[in-house]
């Protein structure tokens, strides 16, 4: 994966970010371009065989076909724009956890947890049944942050196992640096 991963630590905060580069959504982004594709030449061929010389009134669902047709095409060129450009950001400060996802054309996502209620950290593997690839791998890790008591603030990170352990072993650092323990599962 060609994540970016820059840690920064002061005294009173460590920044994790990450940049995703679109890598996790390669086979999201190549379905959307075959059905792009395949959209298109559906739509040319119907076109090609219902531009008669008829009436205007008979011309009006393919008229409106086509511009459906242009339409999905403008929706899946966003879509993509919107899966290729996330940038997560996590904050650990004294008593708390920031977690931002950044999304395209500047919408954020932000879930704040307090560190006492924040309980584990841990870098899993588990069986993808879908694509049959066992994490971690070479190219593949996890990261999972779960709070105590709220199950909607869990969130994971996909990312190499080596920047997987590079910020595993940050995060650990500053938590005994901070006198906080944190449970490893």
């Amino acid at each position: 994966m060609n994540n970016q991963v820059s840690i920064q630590k002061s005294n009173t905060q460590l920044s994790i970010n990450i940049y995703m580069n679109g890598s996790r959504f390669k086979s999201s982004i190549l379905f959307i371009r075959l059905f792009m594709i395949f959209w298109f030449f559906i739509s040319v061929a119907i076109a090609s065989t219902q531009l008669q010389p008829h009436h205007f009134n008979e011309q009006i669902p393919l008229i409106l076909w086509l511009l459906v047709s242009t339409l999905m095409i403008g929706l899946n060129f966003y879509f993509i724009a919107w899966l290729t450009n996330t940038h997560e950001e996590l904050i650990f400060n004294s008593d708390y956890l920031v977690f931002k996802k950044y999304l395209p054309f500047n919408q954020i996502s932000e879930y704040k947890i307090n560190l006492i209620d924040f309980k584990k950290l841990h870098y899993q593997a588990w069986e993808n049944p879908w694509r049959g690839v066992n994490l971690p791998s070479p190219s593949k890790g996890n990261i999972h942050f779960r709070a105590k008591y709220n199950l909607k603030h869990s969130f994971g990170i996909n990312l190499s196992e080596d920047e997987a352990n590079s910020i595993i072993l940050n995060i650990n650092q500053w938590f005994e640096s901070h006198h906080l323990h944190l449970e490893r599962a």
